[in-house]
């Protein structure tokens, strides 16, 4: 039986009825991305381990096509899907999703702190940091200043949707 205790209760189930094989969906968007931070770090990681499980679970690992694309391949039960390059918001809101619906799965894990405001499924997300709420000065670049806005105002609203 596996071992679903980190899931809320509604989506681990009964731990006595036999469990079913999930379907589950995870947001990498920029692990194929040459210069990986350490939000990309970690799910590369998590990714990989979860790729030397004993397969049991459909994992679906939703990733824009980038430079870097053979630090990971599909192995096991953990197919790779990547997606069309996009402004990242646009990327995140109506492409991640549209695929998503797709694979219909049980479950989407967001990894970067982000994620869609309309999933269309339980979500789980990681957070890593909120340093973005910390101030809003404008010193970065455009693409910082613009991202710490996008986050401002999307993460609150799908931390308090998800499940996890």
């Amino acid at each position: 039986m596996k071992d679903r205790s980190f899931l809320p209760e509604k989506l681990a189930g009964n731990s006595e009825k036999k469990l079913s094989k999930m379907r589950i969906a995870i947001e990498a968007q920029r692990l194929f991305r040459p210069r990986k931070h350490g939000m990309e770090v970690v799910t590369l990681e998590l990714i990989r381990a979860m790729q030397d499980l004993e397969p049991s679970d459909e994992i679906r690992i939703f990733i824009k096509d980038d430079e870097d694309n053979n630090c990971l391949s599909s192995k096991n039960n953990v197919t790779i899907t990547k997606t069309k390059s996009q402004p990242y918001p646009l990327w995140e809101q109506h492409l991640l999703p549209s695929k998503v619906k797709k694979f219909d799965p049980d479950l989407l894990h967001c990894t970067s702190n982000t994620g869609p405001l309309f999933p269309g499924v339980k979500t789980i997300l990681t957070l890593h940091d909120i340093i973005y709420l910390e101030s809003l000065n404008f010193k970065g670049t455009t693409y910082q200043n613009f991202g710490n806005i996008y986050r401002r105002l999307v993460v609150p609203r799908v931390a308090a949707n998800a499940k996890k």
